[in-house]
C-alpha cells in the first residue's frame, strides 16, 4: 500500500471517529482523537521531508551525471595531447590501461574509437562496461597522475593542462561527496517515514487497527459505525 493511499485511509478513518462525537470515547490514550490528529500532522511532516531530500538527492545525481557523462570525451582529448607530446609508448601503454578501466574494460583497439564517438555525441549511452561514479574518478585521477609524471605533456588549453585536469579531478570527487551527502537526509527521512506509518506499535497501521478493535468492541460488529470503518484498509508498504 502507498504512503499516499495509507494516508488517505487514515485520515478517513480519524474523519469517521470525530463524526461520533462524544460516542468516541476510547480510554487509550493514543486512540483519542485529539492524538490521532498530532500522529497525522507528524507523518505529513516527514512526508514532506521525504519530498523535499528527495527532490535534494534527484538534482546532485543529475547534476554528477552531467559532468561524469563527458570524462569519456575529456580522457579521448587527453590521451590524444598525451600522444602529440611525444611521450614514451610505456607511458603511452600506462595511459591507455588506465582509460581501458575508465570506460569499463572494453577491448583496446576499440578504447580511443569509443571515446572519440561519445565526444561527438551530446548524450552517451550508459553501457555494461560503465563503473561506479567513484570508480571513474579515482580512475580519471590515475591517468591525471600518470600525466603530471610526462615532463613532454604539454596543453595551453585550460581544460588539458595539468592544473587543469587536477580541477576536474577535484571536482569529480566533490560531485561524489555531495551525492553521498544528499543521500543521508533522504535515507533518514524515509526510515522515520516508514517508523511512523509501518514500523512501530504506535505506527498508524497498528493504530488503525486499534481503532477498528475498538469500534468492533464498543458499537457492535453489527453496528453502522463499524460497518463504515471496517472495509478502510491501512496495511504496511510493499
Amino acid at each position: 500500500m502507498t504512503t499516499v493511499k495509507t494516508m488517505q485511509a487514515f485520515n478517513e478513518l480519524i474523519g469517521y471517529c470525530t463524526g461520533y462525537g462524544g460516542k468516541y470515547n476510547p480510554g487509550r490514550q493514543n486512540l483519542r482523537i485529539e492524538n490521532l490528529q498530532v500522529q497525522m500532522e507528524a507523518v505529513r511532516q516527514v512526508l514532506e521531508k521525504v519530498k523535499e531530500t528527495k527532490v535534494h538527492f534527484d538534482n546532485e545525481v543529475n547534476a554528477r551525471r552531467q559532468v561524469f557523462d563527458q570524462l569519456p570525451a575529456h580522457a579521448a582529448r587527453v590521451m590524444r595531447t598525451l600522444e602529440a607530446s611525444g611521450a614514451s609508448a610505456e607511458k603511452l601503454a600506462d595511459a591507455r590501461g588506465i582509460i581501458r578501466e575508465l570506460m569499463g574494460r572494453m577491448p583496446g583497439k576499440t578504447i580511443l574509437k569509443k571515446m572519440d564517438e561519445a565526444s561527438a555525441e551530446s548524450s552517451v549511452k550508459r553501457s555494461r562496461f560503465q563503473l561506479a561514479f567513484v570508480s571513474k574518478a579515482d580512475w580519471f585521477e590515475k591517468l591525471v597522475e600518470t600525466v603530471g609524471t610526462e615532463p613532454r605533456y604539454l596543453s595551453f588549453d585550460a581544460d588539458l593542462s595539468v592544473e587543469g585536469l587536477k580541477n576536474k579531478v577535484a571536482e569529480l570527487h566533490r560531485l561524489n561527496h555531495r551525492v553521498t551527502d544528499a543521500r543521508v537526509p533522504w535515507s533518514n527521512a524515509r526510515v522515520l517515514r516508514d517508523e511512523l506509518m509501518w514500523g512501530k506499535d504506535d505506527s498508524i497501521v497498528e493504530i488503525a487497527r486499534a481503532i477498528k478493535r475498538y469500534l468492533r468492541g464498543s458499537f457492535g460488529y453489527n453496528s453502522p459505525q463499524y460497518e463504515q470503518v471496517k472495509g478502510i484498509l491501512i496495511t504496511k508498504s510493499h
